[in-house]
């Protein structure tokens, strides 16, 4: 069972493989979890501290990560967290013969 720390880590490590930079910059939110995975997105520090909406990121979604398996699946802005977390429960409840990306356009 990934823990809610061991999860956070999958996240920072994934942020900083694409730019160790951006990690400096950024906060990593915890948002909610279910009985199957944890759920994370992550903000500008500048926006969080001071409000000033200029420095606030646009485009990141929920970024999910499987507490069976640790596998770590990020999600564009389309995905509200209430959505992607709901929809990641229905996937698991499934036989999971297609991924979770393939599964998601099969809901719309």
């Amino acid at each position: 069972m990934v823990t809610k720390e061991q999860a956070l880590s999958i996240v920072e490590a994934s942020i900083a493989e694409r730019d160790s930079e951006l990690l400096k910059e950024i906060k990593i939110l915890y948002s909610q979890d279910n009985e199957s995975a944890w759920c994370f997105y992550y903000q500008s520090r500048a926006y969080l501290e001071a409000g000033d909406s200029s420095q606030q990121m646009v485009g990141q979604g929920p970024m999910i990560v499987d507490k069976e398996t640790g596998q770590l699946i990020e999600l564009g802005s389309y995905y509200s967290i209430k959505k992607a977390m709901q929809s990641y429960l229905r996937y698991k409840a499934t036989d999971q013969m297609m991924s979770f990306s393939e599964f998601l356009k099969s809901e719309r």
